[in-house]
């Protein structure tokens, strides 16, 4: 597809193939292939005037540098989201909960922590008014695990609890699992019949997890082999053209020299009109494939 959108010109099409790609590549965690393909969507977008794909394209290069590490680049896509989607008439959900919320998980990992608490409550006000229940439990946890962090354990509960009410409405696994980790943590130096609740939680979402995560590589694998046959593909198709270029510049030239030879030779030698005539019927056919032979045809029929 992208090979044809390529080929078309097409930069709409292209913009959303950029974009495809560059997501699908983070969510396979391979970082390094993801950032071109969302560098390459978010000029795109620009060329286009498409505010909403820019905002997208510029929250997935913060949240994809911010999984990678890099805090600086990550906040510096997030800051030109956010001002990107001041600008944005058409909103889509998740769009400024999402800016919210990767803002306050950046600050956090920087250690500007009431920053970022600042940051997990505005984005939770956003997610709650479109329902928008995985942004919920993803804040909520980002809550309980401040508190966690400052010693309020109580509170951190709270919050755990929450978030895992918003990730059952949905079977949020990947968050269910890492909150009956951290829920059971907590409960294991006080009510142990909880803590083991939580643990026997855990181990039945994590085997979900695994067999989850066996069928998505198995679909990577078979994705990965399938754009190899495609290139693969692409490469014989370009070989056969060239080859026929090739093979059609050879006839070319081979007729170039074998009708000076004839030149050659006719010019040391009486010409019979026989010959001339012969010679002509070899030019006819090439005669009328040519802009003149289309005059002569017209000349013929009329």
């Amino acid at each position: 597809g992208l090979r044809i959108a390529e080929e078309l010109g097409n930069d709409s099409l292209l913009n959303i193939l950029y974009a495809g790609l560059g997501s699908l590549y983070s969510d396979m965690g391979n970082k390094a292939e993801s950032i071109p393909y969302l560098m390459r969507s978010l000029e795109m977008s620009a060329k286009l005037g498409d505010n909403v794909q820019s905002c997208h394209n510029l929250v997935n290069l913060g949240i994809t540098y911010q999984e990678s590490g890099q805090l600086d680049s990550a906040l510096h896509y997030i800051q030109l989201a956010y001002s990107k989607a001041l600008e944005t008439d058409k909103w889509e959900y998740d769009m400024m909960g999402a800016i919210l919320l990767y803002s306050g998980v950046i600050q956090y990992k920087l250690h500007n922590y009431d920053i970022a608490l600042a940051y997990y409550r505005k984005a939770l006000t956003s997610a709650l008014q479109f329902a928008d229940w995985v942004d919920v439990s993803e804040v909520e946890q980002n809550i309980g695990d401040y508190y966690f962090e400052a010693g309020r354990r109580d509170s951190a509960l709270h919050h755990y609890r929450l978030s895992m009410s918003a990730a059952d409405r949905i079977d949020y696994n990947k968050a269910r699992e890492v909150l009956s980790g951290k829920m059971a943590g907590i409960y294991k130096s006080g009510d142990k019949d909880s803590a083991f609740k939580y643990l026997n939680l855990q181990m039945t979402i994590k085997d979900s997890l695994f067999n989850e995560q066996q069928v998505r590589t198995q679909q990577n694998m078979i994705f990965r082999e399938r754009l190899y046959q495609e290139e693969k593909q692409a490469e014989l198709i370009q070989s056969i053209k060239e080859r026929n270029v090739n093979l059609q510049l050879l006839a070319i030239i081979v007729f170039i020299i074998g009708f000076f030879s004839v030149i050659l030779v006719l010019a040391k030698v009486r010409i019979r009109p026989a010959v001339v005539e012969w010679l002509g019927v070899i030019a006819l056919p090439f005669y009328v494939s040519s802009d003149k032979g289309e005059n002569l045809q017209r000349i013929c029929r009329d």
